[in-house]
């Protein structure tokens, strides 16, 4: 029997912070598992789900660990469960709807949840999108429906609230941030490889999104690989990071090997330094962060010189 003093200090030792695979294990157990459902706290859960099968046994310490220290992820977890009694659900191929039936249409009635063809549709996207990038489609992702959703949000896989938010079974552009999220969550890249990803064959949408970028780098300044890479929530191309990201992405897809760019990502993931970060991005794609800075840089020097007015002739 270990003694109690040497288990807290075990305790003390173990991490909090669980892994993007421990998450997604307590994530399909909470929004799966009927032990879970009838847990009476969260840590109750745990020890249930483990009996059962539906959570390995090989990451129940860690996830006990985890809540027992950090109060957001007993949150999300207890929320989950709440939500669990309360929601209707559709199985898709990728994903799983899930909507509040008494939430009311556009006629007032009791909300039926979306149309089979649409979650379908959205599959095929997220397929398309996968092999597009080169990576197996997500699956089992909560499309959580949301009358009163502004626009579409995503959670990443490392949250425990992983999936898509919104008011309908969303577009191109969500379902390529959903795909890459699953390679890496380095915002500024996700965003800027799904945009040039949803102008498809569109020669046009690329070059006016390559040329907002540009613009917005001219303005306020290029943003480096290793100084955007950490950013976790960003949206738009007017974020200097984004459209440095989108200037990237297009100098890799050009004169890189195919899916360099989607690469690079991986290589993002997980990286906790400068020094871990400047490694792995040479390991991806064969040059290192200032390099590639370098180059993107020039273009848009290159690209400004040719937007100045010819001088005025004599």
């Amino acid at each position: 029997m270990v003694p109690l003093s040497l288990a807290v200090m075990m305790l003390a030792a173990a991490p909090a912070t669980l892994s993007v695979r421990e998450v997604g294990a307590l994530r399909r157990a909470a929004w799966s598992s009927q032990a879970v459902l009838d847990a009476t706290d969260p840590l109750a859960a745990v020890e249930e789900a483990v009996r059962v099968g539906d959570l390995p046994a090989d990451d129940a310490e860690r996830i006990r660990v985890a809540l027992s220290r950090d109060a957001s992820q007993v949150a999300a977890l207890a929320q989950i469960v709440d939500e669990r009694r309360i929601l209707r659900r559709m199985q898709g191929r990728h994903v799983v709807a899930w909507w509040d039936p008494r939430q009311r249409d556009a006629d007032g009635a009791p909300y039926a949840g979306p149309a089979p063809e649409a979650i379908a549709a959205f599959d095929a996207m997220l397929e398309e999108a996968a092999t597009s990038f080169g990576v197996a489609p997500p699956s089992e992702v909560p499309m959580r429906l949301d009358l009163d959703a502004d626009e579409p949000r995503i959670h990443p896989p490392s949250s425990l609230r992983y999936g898509i938010v919104t008011s309908h079974p969303a577009d191109r552009l969500v379902a390529a941030r959903v795909v890459l999220l699953s390679v890496g969550e380095s915002a500024f890249l996700v965003e800027a490889l799904a945009r040039l990803w949803a102008c498809g064959d569109s020669r046009g949408c690329r070059i006016e999104l390559l040329d907002a970028a540009r613009l917005r780098c001219v303005t306020s300044g290029h943003v480096s690989l290793l100084e955007a890479a950490p950013a976790r929530v960003l949206r738009s191309v007017d974020d200097p990071a984004v459209a440095s990201g989108v200037l990237l992405a297009d100098h890799l897809q050009r004169l890189h090997p195919p899916r360099a760019a989607v690469g690079l990502l991986a290589a993002l993931a997980g990286q906790g330094d400068d020094t871990a970060a400047r490694a792995a991005v040479e390991r991806a794609v064969g040059e290192s962060p200032a390099r590639l800075d370098r180059a993107v840089s020039r273009d848009l020097r290159d690209w400004a010189a040719r937007r100045r007015p010819a001088p005025a002739a004599r």
